[in-house]
C-alpha cells in the first residue's frame, strides 16, 4: 500500500480548470502542460508522479461572447412572438372577411338565379292562360311561341307537350318522331300539377344544354290537358358569374342536386355539364346547404368557399350556388405584411448583434482574457501569476481581486505543502513496510489453514466407509443378497453429513445416515464425535429405536458439557434378507425412499407423525420408535440428507423430495449406482450450479435376487 503525493501544478488544476471555463467556457481551452520542472525530485531521490492537468469537460458550453449574442437574441424572441401572434389573428380577420364576402355575393348570384327561375315560372303561367295553346290550332300556337322566343332570349326553347309525350307547339321546328314523355320536368309537371324543374339535359330540339321548366294546362274540368315548357339556355345563365365581381383567382359554380355543375364562371363551357359529386366541395356543399367552409379541393388547393341553395320548383331537388377563393389569393396581403415584419426585425437583431459583438470584447472579453492567461499560468505552476487588472466594484473587477488573493494565498502554502509532503513520503515508507510484514503473516496463517482444512477433509473422508460388509459373508460377489453404493458430497472442504454400514447378522445389515446442524469444521467435529457413539452402542443396534435413544442421550450430554448448542438429524435403519424386510427409526430425518423395480415404483417409507422423534442432541431423555416395512426382490431403500431435497433454483424453488422420486422413477431400470448418480446430476442441474450449498449424502441398499 503506498500513499502518492501529487506534484505542485497539479495542486491547482481543479481551481484554475474552473476559473477557465467561468470566464471563456471553452471546451479544450487548457493545452497539455509538461510537468518536467513541476515534478521536482526529493531529497530523498523519490521522484513526484504526475497528475492529469485536463479539467471536466462539460457537456453543452457557451463562451462569454457566444453568451451575449445569445441574451440578445432572447430579447428579440418576445417581438418575433409579438409579430407571429398579430400576423395569426390578420390572417384569421382576413379569412373571415373573406368568407363573408363570397357568401355575400353567392347569396346575390342565388338571388339572381332565383329570379330567373320565377321568371319561367311566371312566363308559363301566363302561357297557360293562352286560348291558342290551349286550342287545336298548332300554326297559331307556333308562330305564337317563335315571337315570345325572340323576345326572351334567355330561353333557348318554348313549345307545348300533349299529355302523351309528343310536341303540341314549339318555338323552334321540332320533328314529329321528338317524343318529351320521359323528361323529368314533364314528369314532375303531371304528378305535382304544379310548376316544375328538370335537371341538366341536352335538348332534343334545341341540342344545347339547358334546364327546363314545365307547368300543367287544365280544362274546365281540372283535368291536365297539357304541359308548356321553357328550356332556360345554361350559356346565358353562366354569364351571371362575370356580374359577381369575383376577386381574382375566385371560380362561381351552380350546381344540381346530383353534383352536376349547371353553371360555371370562369370558362363556362369547360365545366358546364360536368359531374363534380365527388368534389370535397360539393360534397361538403350538398352536406351543409348554407354557411362557409375551407375546403381542400380534390387539386390538393385549400379554398375558401360560401354555398347557399337556390329555391327553384316544388321537388326539383337542391340547386346550390357556391363561390369558391383559393385561401393564398385571399391572405395574400397578411403574408406580405408578415414577410415585411419579419424582415425589419431581422435587419434590427443583425445591428443588435454587431453591437454586442464589438461592444462586448472592448467591455468585457479584454478583462476576461487576462483573467485566463493569469490562470493558464497558475496551471502550469506559476505562483508568481497576477491578473494586472484594476480592481473595481463591478464583478470582473471583484473577480480579479479574488483570483489575485487566491494566488497569493496559494504561494504562502506551497512551502507549508512541501514540509506535508515530506512527512507524508516518511509515513508512506513506514506503512508499507508494516503492510508487507503483516501481508507475511497473513500468508504463512492461511498457508496452515488450508493445510489444516486438507487434513480435516481427509480425516473426515476415513470416517466414511472405505468398503462394505457382505450379506452373506465369504460368498462370490454374484452370491450376496445385498449391494451398497453411496453419493457423498461436502459443500465445503469438511461437512457435517456421515453415514455408516452395521453388520448384525449374516442377514441383517443396520444403515445410519446423519446430518449435522450446518456445515463446516463445526459440523465435522460433531459427526466425528457421533461416529464414536454409532461404535460404542453397536451392541444395542439390534433395535433401531432403542440405538437412537441412546446416541441422543450421550450426545446431548456431551453437546451440553461443551456449551453448544448443535443437532442432527439422522435415520438408522435394519435390512434383513430373510425374510425381506425393512425397520426404521427417525430423528427429524427426511423420510427413506423405497425403489421398487418389479412394480416400477418409487414410494417413501410410511412414518406416522407419532413415529417421528426430534433430532439427536435437542432432548436427551427422548424415545425413539420404530416401524417396519416389507422388501421384495430387486427393491432398493435409499437414505438421503437434505441437502439435495432442499437444493434450490436460482429463483429460489426447492428441488424437492416429488421431483427425486420422479428422477428414480425414470432410471429404475439401471444399476444402483447410475440411479444414485444420476439423482446428483439432475439436482446440481436443477440448481444451475456446479456445487451445493449443503453437504449431500445419499446410501442405497439393494435386495438382490441371489
Amino acid at each position: 500500500m503506498r500513499l502518492d503525493v501529487v506534484a505542485r501544478p497539479d495542486y491547482f488544476s481543479l481551481i484554475v480548470g474552473k476559473s477557465k471555463f467561468l470566464f471563456l467556457g471553452h471546451e479544450h481551452m487548457s493545452e497539455k502542460v509538461s510537468h518536467g520542472d513541476a515534478a521536482k525530485a526529493s531529497p530523498e531521490g523519490d521522484v513526484r508522479p504526475k497528475a492529469s492537468t485536463s479539467p471536466p469537460q462539460p457537456r453543452i458550453v457557451l463562451s462569454l461572447r457566444h453568451s451575449l449574442l445569445a441574451l440578445v437574441l432572447l430579447a428579440v424572441l418576445p417581438a418575433l412572438a409579438l409579430i407571429l401572434h398579430t400576423a395569426a389573428v390578420q390572417r384569421r380577420l382576413a379569412s373571415q372577411t373573406v368568407q363573408h364576402d363570397a357568401l355575400r355575393l353567392a347569396r346575390v348570384s342565388a338571388a339572381q338565379q332565383e329570379r330567373l327561375v320565377e321568371g319561367a315560372h311566371q312566363l308559363l303561367v301566363a302561357l297557360a292562360q293562352v286560348p291558342v295553346l290551349r286550342g287545336q290550332d298548332p300554326a297559331a300556337a307556333n308562330a305564337l311561341l317563335a315571337r315570345l322566343l325572340t323576345k326572351y332570349s334567355g330561353y333557348a326553347n318554348i313549345g307545348i307537350i300533349d299529355m302523351d309525350g309528343s310536341v303540341f307547339a314549339s318555338g323552334l321546328p321540332v320533328s314529329p318522331q321528338v317524343n318529351l314523355k320521359d323528361r323529368l320536368y314533364f314528369r314532375r309537371a303531371v304528378e305535382t300539377g304544379d310548376f316544375a324543374m328538370g335537371e341538366y339535359q341536352i335538348g332534343r330540339i334545341t341540342h344545347v344544354s339547358s334546364v327546363n321548366f314545365g307547368y300543367p294546362l287544365v280544362d274546365n274540368a281540372g283535368r291536365i290537358t297539357r304541359v308548356a315548357f321553357a328550356a332556360l339556355d345554361l350559356a346565358w345563365l353562366s354569364q351571371l358569374g362575370a356580374k359577381a365581381e369575383l376577386p381574382e383567382g375566385g371560380t362561381l359554380t351552380v350546381v344540381d342536386a346530383y353534383g352536376t355543375v349547371l353553371a360555371g364562371w370562369p370558362d363556362p363551357e369547360a365545366w358546364r355539364g360536368r359531374s363534380i359529386a365527388n368534389d370535397p366541395v360539393t360534397k361538403v356543399m350538398l352536406k351543409k346547404r348554407d354557411g362557409t367552409e375551407e375546403v381542400v379541393g380534390s387539386d390538393g388547393i385549400s379554398r375558401l368557399v360560401a354555398f347557399v341553395p337556390i329555391e327553384g320548383a316544388p321537388g326539383a331537388g337542391l340547386v346550390s350556388v357556391s363561390i369558391a377563393i383559393p385561401k393564398h389569393i385571399a391572405l395574400a396581403e397578411p403574408n406580405r405584411m408578415l414577410r415585411r415584419n419579419l424582415a425589419w426585425l431581422a435587419l434590427v437583431a443583425a445591428l443588435a448583434l454587431g453591437a454586442t459583438w464589438i461592444g462586448g470584447d472592448f467591455f468585457i472579453l479584454r478583462r476576461a482574457r487576462a483573467l485566463v492567461r493569469a490562470a493558464q499560468q497558475l496551471e502550469a505552476g506559476d505562483l508568481t501569476a497576477r491578473t494586472g487588472l484594476t480592481y473595481g466594484r463591478e464583478e470582473l473587477g471583484r473577480l480579479a481581486h479574488a483570483f489575485d488573493r487566491m494566488a497569493n494565498s496559494l504561494q504562502l502554502r506551497s512551502a507549508e505543502r512541501d514540509l506535508a509532503e515530506k512527512q507524508l513520503r516518511e509515513l508512506n515508507a513506514e506503512l508499507e513496510e508494516r503492510v508487507a510484514s503483516r501481508t507475511a503473516e497473513l500468508r504463512a496463517k492461511n498457508e496452515q489453514l488450508e493445510a489444516d482444512q486438507d487434513l480435516a477433509r481427509k480425516f473426515q473422508l476415513g470416517l466414511l466407509p472405505n468398503r462394505y460388509p457382505e450379506f452373506p459373508p465369504n460368498v462370490a460377489d454374484g452370491q450376496r443378497k445385498l449391494r451398497f453404493c453411496h453419493r457423498y458430497e461436502p459443500s465445503g472442504a469438511v461437512g457435517g453429513d456421515y453415514f455408516t454400514v452395521l453388520p448384525l447378522s449374516p442377514t441383517r445389515a443396520g444403515i445410519f445416515v446423519c446430518d449435522v446442524m450446518g456445515h463446516g469444521v463445526r459440523a465435522a467435529l460433531v459427526t466425528a464425535i457421533i461416529r464414536g457413539l454409532v461404535e460404542e452402542l453397536a451392541p444395542v443396534a439390534n433395535d433401531p429405536g432403542r440405538f437412537l435413544s441412546e446416541i441422543n442421550t450421550s450426545l446431548a450430554h456431551v453437546l451440553r458439557d461443551s456449551g453448544t448448542t448443535m443437532f442432527a438429524s439422522a435415520l438408522y435403519a435394519i435390512v434383513d434378507t430373510e425374510p425381506g424386510s425393512l425397520q426404521c427409526s427417525s430423528a427429524g430425518h427426511p423420510k427413506p425412499l423405497l425403489l421398487r423395480r418389479a412394480t416400477g415404483s418409487v414410494e417413501t417409507v410410511p412414518f406416522p407423525p407419532q413415529a417421528v422423534g426430534p433430532a439427536l442432541g435437542l432432548f436427551g431423555d427422548e424415545t425413539f420408535a420404530s416401524i417396519g416395512a416389507e422388501l421384495m426382490p430387486d427393491d432398493i431403500v435409499v437414505i438421503y440428507t437434505d441437502g439435495i431435497s432442499e437444493a434450490a433454483a436460482p429463483e429460489g424453488e426447492p428441488f424437492g423430495e416429488e421431483r427425486l422420486c420422479a428422477t428414480f422413477e425414470r432410471n429404475l431400470k439401471q444399476p444402483l449406482d447410475e440411479l444414485l448418480m444420476q439423482a446428483m446430476e439432475d439436482a446440481r442441474k436443477f440448481t444451475a450450479s456446479a456445487t451445493f450449498e449443503d453437504d449431500v449424502c445419499l446410501v442405497g441398499v439393494e435386495l438382490t435376487t441371489s
